[in-house]
């Protein structure tokens, strides 16, 4: 079972990639995958993972590229909750972050989808 979700889970990204993760087939959340979630999750990790002076390398990653690129709602509940505490975060150290506003529109998204 653990490979079948981990097979879905390098599909979705793979698919993630190419076409916007709102077209994601529906059965990938029904197992509990959230794109969202995991994709601020890596990149909250990534941020540990570097020093100080490397966080403008982080920061311009292929995961903060998805992040900022996101137009559609928050998958979850969970999802729309770290993208505004990590929109709280970026806003905090940027003036004008896109990643900020990507996560701030999907939290909307999802409150009025009425999830």
């Amino acid at each position: 079972m653990a490979s079948t979700v981990n097979s879905t889970r390098r599909l979705a990204l793979k698919i993630g990639m190419t076409f916007p993760l709102i077209a994601l087939p529906s059965i990938v959340f029904s197992r509990g995958y959230d794109p969202l979630l995991n994709l601020i999750t890596e990149y909250r990790k990534g941020l540990e993972d570097v020093n100080s002076d490397d966080y403008c390398d982080a920061h311009h990653s292929e995961i903060t590229h998805r992040l900022n690129d996101w137009t559609g709602p928050a998958p979850s509940k969970e999802s729309a909750v770290a993208a505004l505490l990590l929109a709280r975060d970026e806003n905090s150290q940027f003036s004008d972050s896109p990643t900020a506003h990507a996560m701030i529109q999907a939290a909307i998204l999802y409150i009025e989808d009425g999830k």
